[in-house]
Formats: structure tokens, sequence, C-alpha cells
């Protein structure tokens, strides 16, 4: 077994975290990582898709570790810019197996337990030897035989993946945890997304709640007004009923008249007050007029008016 450096330590302590390994070894792929390679052929490649078996076995039985599917997703991604024809046009099987061979042979050397040979690789893949070797030379052939993978890259694409299982994780779960919060706040698009869409939740039930506030309080005003309106109106014709009952006037004398006069109290203090109608003005009193009681009348009206003596109504005719 090759020596492990501390920095390659470090690395697989954060893959094991974050592309959810847990206590399992790193010998393999994780569930996430396999889902992640068949969505990536499902994005890129329209015209077939990549089996979800074929990959969780070739995996396992290869013994495919985390470090090793990084790299040959950097030569599956260079391909798909190299050649975008090749790449929809080619199997996603054969594609992913050819990058997993070079990528096996460029982490690790011949010799070492880590080391997948080409009759394993079509031994685990259900293809020839002889289709694996022209795999690996067309590929080769694609990348103008520079399979080089510098730390920015690498780093590039396991933020990626990273990524990528955070979200659908919190996806998933519905919630998410601190190390998916963690991995996702480092991407500012990610914590824009999440910001948005939180804000248009707020908005939306923020609209929701004012117009039913707003719908309450209206109702609650337009019962108020309809109260208050059915109340005065029938108090109104309570009233008028009633002055008309006390008074002994019907309403073909009151609605043919101007003004309805009213006399209330002793003459000394008494006021009138006036309702109108339709036509002239009209004094009510339930008792006989005195010329006491009609003169001030007279001098308030301040009108040549001719006072009419009935019984318990008075007319005023004005010039």
């Amino acid at each position: 077994m090759a020596p492990r450096s501390l920095g390659y330590r470090q690395v697989q302590q954060r893959m094991r975290r974050s592309l959810n390994y847990g206590t399992r070894r790193m010998r393999t792929l994780s569930l996430p990582l396999s889902e992640l390679l068949v969505n990536y052929f499902d994005k890129y490649a329209p015209y077939d898709y990549l089996d979800m078996d074929f990959a969780a076995s070739l995996a396992r039985e290869s013994c495919v570790d985390a470090c090793t599917f990084l790299v040959a997703m950097v030569y599956v991604d260079r391909v798909r810019n190299v050649d975008k024809l090749y790449f929809e046009t080619t199997d996603p099987e054969e594609v992913y197996l050819s990058a997993l061979v070079v990528a096996s042979k460029y982490l690790h050397d011949g010799g070492l337990e880590e080391f997948v040979y080409n009759d394993e690789w079509a031994a685990s893949a259900g293809r020839s030897l002889k289709r694996v070797n022209e795999l690996e030379l067309q590929l080769l052939d694609l990348l103008s035989w520079d399979i080089k993978v510098d730390e920015v890259e690498f780093w590039r694409v396991l933020n990626e993946a990273e990524r990528w299982v955070a979200r659908e994780t919190m996806l998933r779960q519905g919630f998410c945890t601190y190390n998916e919060a963690a991995v996702l706040s480092v991407d500012s698009k990610i914590l824009l997304e999440i910001l948005k869409s939180l804000l248009s939740i707020f908005a939306t039930l923020t609209i929701l709640y004012s117009a039913f506030a707003v719908s309450i309080l209206l109702a609650s005003r337009l019962m108020v007004c309809s109260l208050h309106s059915s109340n005065g109106s029938s108090s109104r014709a309570t009233q008028s009923k009633h002055s008309l009952h006390q008074f002994g006037l019907f309403s073909s004398q009151v609605f043919d008249l101007g003004h309805f006069w009213i006399w209330f109290g002793e003459p000394a203090t008494s006021t009138f007050e006036s309702s109108n109608v339709h036509s002239e003005s009209f004094l009510v009193k339930r008792q006989a007029w005195s010329f006491q009681e009609k003169e001030p009348l007279l001098s308030q009206l301040n009108r040549s008016s001719a006072l009419v003596d009935t019984t318990n109504f008075f007319t005023c005719s004005f010039a």
C-alpha cells in the first residue's frame, strides 16, 4: 500500500464527511456519488442514459474510490467540451468506463494494491478486454494524451460534487445539517437562491395575511354601517309614526305640506322645529292657540302670515 501523506488523509476526512460516506470504508463510491454520475449523463447526454446498476456494480467490484471517481469526472467533462458529438453519440457506460481506466492508471502505479488491470475492468463492466483497450485509446486520443489534473481542477470538481450532494440531501430530507449548511454557504449563488426562495415565501404570506386582515376589517365596517342604517331608518319611521299619532295628523295632510312645526313645552320657554315635506308650512300643537302664543311665533317667523285656528292643527300660509 502506498504511504498516505497528511494532506491526503485530510482530503479523505473531508470527503468522508461531505460526500456522505459516514463510517463506511472509502474503497468504493457512496450512493450520492453514483446518483451524481447518473444525473450528469442525464443532463448532458440527451440521447442515452447511464444505468444506475451499472455505475454501482462497477464501483463496487473494481473498488473505485472517491478520488479516482473525481479525476474520471474531469476526463468526462473534458471529452464533452472537446468533442460534443462523440460524447452525445457514444454509450455513456463506455465513456465512463474509459475515464475510470485512465484515472486509475494516473493515480495508482502498476503493482500497487489499488491498481486495477484492464482485464479486471473488462470483467467488472461486462466488456471484452479488446473493447476496453479500444475505449482507453479513444479517450487518450480525444484528450491529446493530456491526462494531467492539477490541484485547481481537482478542487473545482470536488466542490461541485460536495454542493450537489449537499443540495440533494437537503431536498430529500427536508432539512439540512450543519455539514450541508457549511457546504452550501460557501457558494454565494446557492445562498442567493435560498434567500430568494425565503423572501418569496415571506412576501406571499405577508400578502395573504394583509388581504385576510383587510377583508375582515371591511366586513366588520359593512356590518356596522348596515346596522346603523337599519337602526336609523327604523327609529325615523317610529318617530314619524309616533308624531303623526300623537298630534293626530294623517299622511295625506303631512306629505302635501312644506314645513312641519312642532311646539314643545310652555309658551314662554317653548321652541319649534321643522320637517321638510313638499309644499307650504304648518304648525302643530296639542291644544288651542292663544294670542300670547301666536305673537312670538309671528315675530320669530318675521313674515306676514295668517294662522287658521283649528282644534289641534294650525297652518301658516305665506304670501
